[in-house]
């Protein structure tokens, strides 16, 4: 049980002394996304470890240490939480970064960056003998579209 709190306190400190790096890291190097993501994966990586030592820790939880050790778990997450944000807050399109085959390491091969008009797909009347045309349509324009 010692050497789990001892663990996270170590967690605790790595943390933090990664969020500051972060924060003083020059402008260039938070223009690139590559970074960005490597850091996010690297920390989601040690707070999969974090937790697994929180939950194995309240497994056995014993009183005399329960204020001391509550208060570094809850630093780890506010550190954790801050400098998650912190990442997603300098990615261009945060939002869809993480879901991006690109972004992803994945292959993005005839994908290119050009702009298309606005598709309008019809609503559907709820009339049985449109479904399949209406069905067919949404699937090639939507659903089997990777892009």
């Amino acid at each position: 049980m010692a050497s789990l709190i001892k663990s996270q306190i170590g967690y605790k400190e790595t943390l933090k002394r990664a969020y500051q790096n972060f924060r003083k890291s020059p402008k260039d190097r938070l223009a690139k996304v590559s970074y960005i993501k490597t850091k996010l994966e690297l920390l989601e990586s040690d707070w999969k470890t974090v937790t697994n030592n929180h939950n194995r820790i309240l497994e056995n939880f014993d009183s005399t240490i329960e204020e001391e050790y509550l208060n570094v778990y809850e630093e780890l997450e506010d550190t954790y939480l801050n400098y998650k944000l912190s990442l997603l807050d300098v990615l261009p399109n945060s939002d869809n970064v993480m879901d991006n085959p690109c972004m992803n390491n994945q292959s993005c091969k005839g994908e290119s960056n050009l702009r298309l008009p606005k598709i309008s797909i019809p609503v559907f009347s709820g009339n049985y003998s449109d479904w399949q045309t209406f069905k067919d349509l949404f699937e090639s324009l939507i659903h089997n579209n990777t892009s």
